[in-house]
């Protein structure tokens, strides 16, 4: 019994552990925007945001259309490619790129 419990606790950090270094993330102005792809570039990565992807300014939630060029953002997501696919996307206001 014990060593089942184990076992399961095992499997259950590694793959935590797994699942957390999948996630990624980039910090930096947003350099261009493609409105048809639902794409912005930040910091030279290419940022996919899908329709599911949260997007905050501040404490309010807004849209793709409110992002705009030179906006300093943290996109957070899973790497598919070389294309951040994004899960969430905060414009920091306030902030600069150290």
């Amino acid at each position: 019994m014990k060593s089942t419990v184990a076992l399961a606790l095992a499997f259950v950090l590694v793959v935590s552990t797994v699942a957390l270094a999948l996630h990624t993330g980039v910090l930096g102005e947003i350099s261009s925007i493609d409105p048809v792809a639902r794409q912005i570039v930040v910091s030279d990565a290419t940022v996919q945001v899908s329709g599911t992807t949260v997007i905050r300014m501040q404490s309010d939630v807004i849209g793709f259309e409110d992002l705009q060029s030179g906006m300093l953002v943290k996109a957070v997501g899973d790497m598919s490619g070389d294309i951040l696919m994004a899960t969430r996307l905060t414009v920091r206001v306030g902030d600069c790129v150290q």
